[in-house]
């Protein structure tokens, strides 16, 4: 490993270890991370897991640190004014790490001494310490996996899941805990930089944002070493990206706070991959002149041998028909393969009720999703949709496809060859795949959950490829004008209107308002699709007023705090139970009672449903 002061390059990485063949739990996987931490140097600290100890850790830490020894009430005072003031938020504590990690304190005998949280220009006076096991209660308790500890603050959180299980489930608990319980009051967790996620057999890192468009696991990164291949096993990892003297560089040298205040954290080499999110795995390059040979050769001549397998794209032939990963060597389905077995064994989705059949499905329907998402790039496959609303024995409307889309009757010929499903049948399939993720989530959540003898960490839900097409809400009120011209009988129209509300992953909550609107308005008086969605927005508003009234009145809320963290929560579209915002709607209770948190749950889940339902519809509560 080469360090300066401006980079750091793990030039080579020779394994020293061999994998063991015996079943590895994943209690076994965090026991040997924290042993291989050990042996790196970090201290281990078996009974830290409250807030209370690691406060107190803290505290021994930061005097060692700045030879100083805080009294009773000085440490106090310093804990409340500055170190974990209860305004600030993780922006604030962010901060703290990156521009104000120095605190001119005034001691009780009237002297002012700098207090530092780190030691930048030296890094290794950091002290560096793992515990595990965490215990932490915001909304929910929680218990974090494995925490790095720098001078006692939690700057690293390490979240695992076994071997064989998707890395993805291990991001999927950081973004809960983030939600649940990281940010919940006098909670230094606040203080988290970093984040790192592994299977055991994929490892990767991400910085802690508020960025809420940010939380995709589309912008986690490998480690790697200077020729641009990847460092996946833990054991690996751990030995290069978490030997001390990397981290602490990495937390405090190459992590940025920029203006905007986002937290941006380097990635292990110069490649620049332009990601947005799951729905753009990768650019675009547009150009006049075939010059796919030359890119093929430049490729060649400064990389390796398995270089143009990294920075070109399949083929539209390929991923239609299959291929091999050269990287990899793992076999993939191509679109038609699965598109097959799709309509083999699910030709009625709604017939889906074995446990064993929803998990089979869920993953059948995600490779799909996966593998559209790629083809939506390539003008082949934005032909072959087109060509199915064009009629065939219409030759002039096939000619002008034709000329349209610059194909020949080869090419014609290839496409028809390929049989796409109906679009309704699509719509059949998204509304099943919510509807198995909603069902999960509900039994995960479960406290008379049965036991069950399915696995589902394997499953993983393609929630970003489908809000990617995902229809907004003037468009369902458009087909709902449409169609009521088509379609006299209303329970026809609502059935219509349900099918594409339940495939549609934004608006499902919105189903039973649409179906009130639907039945309580006489569509037939509504004379254009402008007026039928300023109809909606009228309805939608008056209802959002009486529900609130009732939600307030039903849960006995103080009204006025009520209407302002509603009003709050529909403008930002989400609810959250950070704060002291929810604390206050809440009927006079002490918090020792029993049933305060109950209470606590069950209105904050309600006003979740409320602005799940109504969000985007304006109006006053």
């Amino acid at each position: 490993m080469a360090e300066s002061k401006t980079f750091i390059v793990l030039d080579k990485y020779t394994q020293e270890w061999k994998v063991a063949e015996s079943y590895q739990s994943e209690a076994d996987l965090e026991r040997e991370l924290i042993q291989d931490l050990i042996n790196q140097g970090y201290e281990f600290l078996p009974t830290l897991n409250t807030p209370q100890t690691l406060l107190a850790n803290v505290r021994v830490q930061l005097q060692e640190l700045n030879s100083v020894q805080f009294a009773e009430g000085e440490w106090l005072r310093f804990v409340e004014t500055w170190l974990d003031k209860p305004s600030d938020s993780i922006v604030d504590k962010t901060r703290k790490i990156h521009d104000d990690y120095i605190h001119d304190f005034v001691f009780d005998d009237g002297r002012i001494q700098n207090i530092y949280l780190l030691d930048k220009k030296n890094v290794a006076r950091n002290k560096v310490q793992v515990i595990k096991q965490f215990e932490q209660t915001g909304s929910h308790a929680n218990r974090y996996d494995v925490t790095i500890l720098v001078n006692g603050l939690p700057l690293v959180q390490v979240e695992l899941k076994k071997r064989g299980v998707a890395i993805r489930e291990a991001f999927n608990q950081v973004h809960r805990y983030s939600k649940e319980s990281f940010n919940s009051e006098h909670s230094l967790f606040k203080y988290l930089q970093l984040f790192v996620i592994s299977n055991g057999t994929d490892s990767r890192y991400f910085a802690n944002t508020t960025q809420r468009n940010k939380n995709s696991f589309d912008f986690t990164m490998n480690w790697a070493k200077a020729d641009n291949s990847l460092i996946r096993d833990l054991k690996d990892f751990t030995a290069t990206f978490f030997q001390k003297n990397t981290l602490l560089n990495v937390l405090l040298h190459y992590s940025v706070f920029d203006v905007s205040d986002t937290l941006l954290v380097m990635r292990p080499y110069s490649r620049t991959n332009r990601i947005f999110d799951a729905t753009k795995i990768f650019g675009n390059i547009v150009t006049f002149r075939d010059l796919e040979q030359a890119t093929i050769d430049a490729i060649t001549l400064f990389g390796d041998k398995n270089t143009k397998n990294v920075v070109l794209e399949k083929s539209y032939k390929e991923y239609m028909e299959g291929f091999t990963d050269a990287t990899t060597g793992e076999a993939r389905r191509g679109f038609v393969a699965v598109v097959n077995e799709l309509e083999t064994r699910f030709p009625d989705p709604s017939a889906i009720e074995k446990e064993a059949d929803k998990k089979a499905f869920a993953k059948l329907f995600g490779e799909y999703l996966r593998v559209e998402n790629v083809l939506q790039n390539y003008d082949e496959f934005a032909s072959l949709k087109a060509l199915q609303s064009v009629d065939l024995n219409d030759s002039a409307a096939v000619e002008a496809f034709k000329a349209k889309h610059y194909l020949s009757d080869d090419d014609l010929t290839a496409l028809q060859a390929i049989t796409l499903p109906a679009e309704r049948k699509i719509q059949n399939y998204r509304s099943t795949y919510n509807d198995v993720r909603d069902w999960l989530r509900r039994e995960k959540s479960s406290s008379e959950k049965e036991k069950s003898t399915i696995d589902w960490d394997d499953v993983v839900f393609e929630v970003d490829l489908l809000k990617s097409q995902e229809i907004n809400l003037d468009y369902i009120l458009e087909l709902i004008f449409e169609h009521n011209k088509k379609i006299k009988s209303k329970s026809e129209l609502v059935d219509e209107v349900r099918r594409v509300i339940r495939a549609s992953l934004g608006n499902r909550a919105k189903e039973s308002l649409l179906v009130d609107f639907i039945n309580q308005t006489d569509l037939d008086k509504i004379g254009d699709k402008a007026s039928v969605i300023d109809a909606f927005f009228t309805f939608a508003q008056a209802e959002q007023q009486r529900e609130a009234q009732e939600l307030i009145s039903a849960e006995n809320l103080n009204a006025e705090a009520a209407r302002h963290y509603i009003a709050a929560s529909l403008k930002r579209e989400f609810a959250s139970d950070n704060g002291t915002e929810l604390n206050a709607i809440l009927p006079k209770m002490s918090p020792l009672n029993p049933q305060y948190l109950t209470k606590k749950q069950s209105v904050f889940q309600k006003v979740v449903a409320f602005i799940e339902k109504f969000k985007g519809v304006g109006g006053q509560v």
